[in-house]
């Protein structure tokens, strides 16, 4: 690939438009296919040194661009799904699908991307605003202090499940002294044993075998919905519900 980028680099055609974007201008290509399109918009972000936000007409399509995009830049691409639209039962609802939104949220605001693929309509779905998902962010690390049922309390506003033993993301179970917890950012879950209200040790584990592997220094804890409101604000909430039904 980096061969076939430097006979790129020489094309005027491809210079040119490295040139109108960097200087911001507004620039209609014609006469190129899906899969050109992929290519030419990872070029364009190679060449300038600016980051892409690649928009196509649907998930089945943004999911193509998808794998195009990550072959020819690895790990650098983000895609941000639609969010699903509930026409039945919310008991039958499965949250993958909003754990993978957050999980590529939590990427865009670390800022760990070359490229976000998107639908039209994903684009179009709002979202929590930048300072409300920071706000709810918990960084856990040994050392650190929590009144266990503060942190337990903030869990649950912030969309993670209760279980018996942690099997997936957005669960946390409670055993005594060790708190076992999935967040929906993270790859694998966190045993985390407290020493009274001090946090001891933090270790990854598997969800499968159950059993500890390597030490966590820090977690970051994001939330596991896209919309979380504190004990006040849904006091708030209800409150204005009320005033306007009266």
């Amino acid at each position: 690939m980096k061969n076939l980028n430097v006979v790129f680099k020489e094309s005027e055609n491809i210079n040119r438009l490295v040139h109108l974007a960097k200087t911001g201008t507004e620039t209609f290509i014609y006469g190129v296919s899906d899969a050109q399109k992929r290519h030419l918009a990872y070029l364009l972000s190679e060449f300038s040194n600016m980051r892409g936000l690649y928009v196509a007409w649907n998930e089945m399509q943004a999911r193509q661009a998808y794998a195009d995009l990550s072959y020819l830049t690895g790990d650098k691409v983000v895609y941000l799904p639609n969010r699903e639209i509930m026409l039945y039962d919310v008991d039958a609802r499965s949250f993958e699908r909003t754990y993978e939104r957050i999980a590529s949220l939590v990427r865009i605001r670390e800022n760990d991307y070359q490229f976000i693929v998107t639908s039209g309509e994903a684009l179009m779905q709002f979202l929590m605003p930048p300072e409300d998902f920071k706000r709810h962010l918990i960084t856990l690390k040994p050392g650190d202090t929590f009144e266990n049922l503060d942190l337990e309390q903030k869990l649950l506003e912030m969309g993670y499940e209760r279980v018996e033993k942690v099997e997936g993301r957005g669960q946390y179970a409670r055993r005594g002294g060790i708190l076992d917890l999935y967040p929906v950012n993270s790859e694998m879950p966190c045993r985390i044993e407290f020493f009274d209200i001090e946090i001891d040790s933090m270790r990854w584990f598997s969800p499968d075998s159950q059993r500890s592997v390597d030490p966590c220094p820090v977690l970051d804890v994001y939330p596991a919905r896209e919309i979380v409101y504190t004990k006040d604000e849904i006091g708030d909430i209800s409150k204005r519900i009320e005033a306007a039904l009266d």
